[in-house]
């Protein structure tokens, strides 16, 4: 849906911005520098929503790890294991967490499943 959304106000920002510019219409070459502007303006915006979607479905596929497994200790292990290979910062600032991750910080992930509940995975 915000793929969609993203293409529906990039076509009314490209129509209005050739008519103001005085353009061929939208594939006029010359538009070239509109189409780069837009684009640049509607990704800042749609970026951290696809990434706040995204860091959601990684803790539900967190959840879903441990409660298959059960095993806290590997998940443990994993995560570590993990962020060792990728370099991953731990512990980014939350804002930059915010606006650039595509997955929860390392160290969030891991309190988030700290002690488990009875039966499966703490929340």
């Amino acid at each position: 849906m915000l793929t969609l959304a993203t293409f529906w106000v990039a076509d009314r920002l490209l129509r209005a911005g050739a008519v103001r510019w005085g353009l061929g219409g939208i594939a006029d070459p010359a538009g070239l520098p509109w189409l780069a502007l837009v684009l640049l303006a509607l990704g800042l915006i749609t970026a951290p929503l696809a990434n706040a979607f995204s860091r959601r479905i990684e803790c539900q596929a967190d959840d879903f790890a441990l409660a298959t497994t059960r095993n806290v200790p590997a998940f443990v292990g994993a995560i570590d294991r993990l962020a060792s290979l990728n370099l991953a910062e731990r512990r980014p600032n939350r804002l930059e967490e915010l606006l650039l991750y595509t997955h929860p910080a390392i160290d969030r992930r891991l309190a988030r499943h700290a002690s488990p509940a009875p039966g499966g995975a703490s929340r």
